[in-house]
């Protein structure tokens, strides 16, 4: 939501770039498929609420963002249900977590994800709003300029990094002092492994 030239966070925002879903989720249901097991698709609100509670969240009357960051033309996550991403955008989900309210942000072709990403985690960052914000970036490329920026934020802001929970694929390669935790466990969880 824009207002004022601003965006309306929530207390507690995820930011996913889908193109973790396109690369990391499509990958293990293709090689799953190939060994003759079926993977079922990705409950959106599951693998949210899953995510959120490994970023330290517990059940209650919690209210999360989540902003799906994706190239402009992309309209659908193939391995999540649902998949058409025009079917979750602007829609919100009652769970045992609180409520989850998802919203598209497409690059429209003005920027890259990577930019994107940057730029949105800086704003909600900077937001009075915010109490946790819960990063998971596209993949390794990606992780080192998140880890870059990161690094410059906190030590501008130490105390930013209360706030902050960064999901990885593999061990970090800078010692950040915020919580760092594993993509994988939420996943596992959501695909039933």
């Amino acid at each position: 939501m824009i207002n004022d030239n601003k965006i309306a966070f929530a207390a507690n925002v995820l930011l996913i770039d889908v193109n973790f879903l396109h690369q990391v989720v499509a990958e293990i249901v293709r090689r799953s498929k190939e060994e003759g097991r079926e993977m079922p698709s990705v409950a959106w609100e599951e693998w949210v609420s899953y995510l959120a509670m490994d970023a330290g969240l517990k059940p209650g009357k919690n209210e999360v963002q989540v902003l799906l960051l994706h190239e402009a033309g992309v309209e659908e996550v193939s391995c999540c249900s649902p998949s058409k991403l025009s079917d979750i955008d602007g829609k919100a989900c009652v769970t045992p977590l609180g409520e989850l309210q998802f919203a598209c942000v497409p690059t429209a072709g003005m920027t890259t994800i990577s930019e994107l990403f940057a730029d949105l985690l800086r704003l909600a960052l900077d937001s009075k709003e915010v109490q946790q914000l819960m990063l998971l970036p596209q993949g390794l490329r990606c992780y080192e300029e998140v880890e870059t920026q990161l690094t410059d934020l906190f030590h501008e802001h130490p105390l930013w990094a209360r706030r902050v929970t960064y999901f990885v694929l593999a061990p970090s390669t800078v010692a950040l002092p915020c919580k760092v935790d594993t993509a994988f466990c939420a996943l596992a969880k959501a695909l039933r492994l």
